[in-house]
């Protein structure tokens, strides 16, 4: 979306450049996404992929930092007229980066609670809630980056309508958790697994909602209020 506008306008190739490194980041946190839902899943002994999300991690920060000084860099030639354009791409690279480290944390959860060797009871009502609410973010991420890119409004109010309705039940399957009678370490589980979907989620939701709204109306880093009238 950036890019095709800093084309319209005639933008530098430092800022042309920095919207192709934006782009490789959303790819990078939705594979990111994937891979810590797959290996957050698969049990102990099925997948281990935390190598790799550090890896992809790393590479994560890079582009940010490339961003910024390919934004640094066109500003510096004193080009006012692309400022909005930079301060929106700033704001969105803060969101993006968060995404690597919300997979990160995700894959850890077993490990923080005392888990790593027990698979979630998938019989549970619960559970189950929680692996529907997972899969919707998924979804989510497999599709936020190509419906950034393409900029499709149709496409893109569907996508956070329905990004809406999700985060709603982990709202309410957050509340059952606090009434459920499990143990501390499944209920912390739980808890800190239904956080961290939905602050991968709000993340691509900002990133989606940056195509609609005005830069002025442009929040980064814990979620996107005006989504309340976008999905509606």
């Amino acid at each position: 979306m950036i890019k095709d506008l800093l084309t319209a306008f005639g933008a530098e190739s430092s800022l042309s450049l920095a919207a192709d490194d934006f782009q490789r980041m959303t790819e990078l946190a939705r594979d990111m996404t994937l891979a810590a839902s797959a290996q957050y899943w698969a049990g102990p002994g099925q997948l281990d992929t935390r190598s790799r999300l550090e890896r992809d991690d790393v590479r994560m920060n890079q582009l940010q930092r490339s961003i910024r000084r390919r934004v640094f860099l066109h500003l510096s030639a004193g080009e006012p007229a692309d400022a909005p354009y930079c301060l929106a791409l700033m704001s969105l690279v803060k969101d993006i980066e968060r995404v690597g480290d919300y997979a990160k944390n995700l894959v850890a959860v077993p490990h923080m609670v005392g888990q790593a060797d027990t698979v979630l009871p998938t019989q549970d009502s619960l559970v189950a809630a929680l692996r529907e609410f997972a899969l919707g973010v998924e979804q989510l991420a497999d599709a936020a980056p190509a419906a950034y890119k393409a900029s499709d409004p149709v496409a893109i109010r569907e996508l956070l309508a329905s990004g809406k309705r999700q985060s709603a039940e982990s709202v309410a399957l957050l509340r059952r958790v606090a009434r459920d009678d499990c143990n501390a370490a499944l209920a912390t589980r739980l808890t800190l697994t239904i956080r961290f979907y939905k602050r991968i989620q709000g993340h691509f939701m900002n990133l989606l909602a940056s195509v609609l709204i005005p830069l002025d109306r442009m929040k980064s880093g814990e979620g996107p209020d005006e989504l309340r009238e976008l999905a509606c």
